[in-house]
């Protein structure tokens, strides 16, 4: 009889916690999005030329000399290459902070971690860069996101693209 009592005890106990953590969910993502968001933005800003779209800070000679020596990507010269990463870097972060595309952006910051990682510098922090992309992939933007909103505000737009799935009407 008391394994009974404290059975049911840990069962609401859990059931609790787990009701508390489900709501922490949207904030935990929107925390991952900012975080990889801020950090890929720093990077892009450096790189863009002083003053380009009021936000570059760099010299564009500069970046594509850091993509020549510094860390070279395979099979991309230089200025392709440093065009790419830069606009993933930049797009990308927009992406994540406001929530729009976030998973098609995180495939792709993903892949830039990847390449970061395994051709130029191996660093610890790049494992939780991609722990965070992950989360983002696996559970989408969250509900701070503008995919959550227009997944609410236009229910007959298709919006698998964005990283929800429609429910038909059969199902």
């Amino acid at each position: 009889m008391n394994c009974e009592k404290y059975c049911q005890s840990a069962a609401t106990i859990l059931a609790k916690a787990k009701s508390l953590l489900e709501k922490l969910n949207p904030v935990v993502i929107l925390a991952a999005r900012l975080w990889v968001a801020k950090i890929f933005w720093d990077s892009a800003v450096l790189k863009l030329p002083s003053g380009f779209l009021w936000v570059g800070q760099g010299n564009w000679q500069s970046t594509i000399y850091l993509f020549e020596y510094e860390h070279p990507v395979p099979l991309l010269s230089a200025p392709i290459a440093a065009f790419l990463g830069t606009a993933v870097e930049f797009l990308g972060a927009i992406s994540l902070a406001l929530g729009l595309g976030a998973r098609f952006f995180a495939v792709a910051l993903l892949f830039m971690t990847g390449v970061i990682e395994f051709t130029y510098q191996s660093h610890s922090d790049h494992i939780v860069w991609a722990l965070f992309l992950m989360l983002v992939l696996t559970q989408g933007a969250g509900r701070f996101s503008l995919d959550h909103i227009l997944k609410i505000r236009c229910p007959g737009c298709d919006t698998q693209i964005i990283g929800y799935k429609r429910k038909s009407a059969k199902s």
